[in-house]
């Protein structure tokens, strides 16, 4: 199983996946941070992104800011 970190900007323009120089996973959603918005498109996004290789599970969430 491969861990990322993940970097998540709501209210961008567009949906998009980016990888930045330190291999951290930087994804961009539409939606908001506000009552989950943003987590839920999150997960539709990196499902996209990653097809069937997706599977989701539970893990530590830990905002930075």
């Amino acid at each position: 199983m491969v861990r990322r970190q993940i970097l998540v900007k709501p209210n961008a323009r567009n949906a998009s996946v980016s990888v930045d120089p330190k291999g951290q996973l930087v994804v961009a959603v539409r939606a908001p941070a506000q009552e989950g918005k943003a987590n839920q498109e999150l997960i539709a996004v990196l499902a996209d992104y990653f097809h069937p290789a997706f599977s989701w599970s539970r893990g530590t969430l830990v905002a930075i800011k």
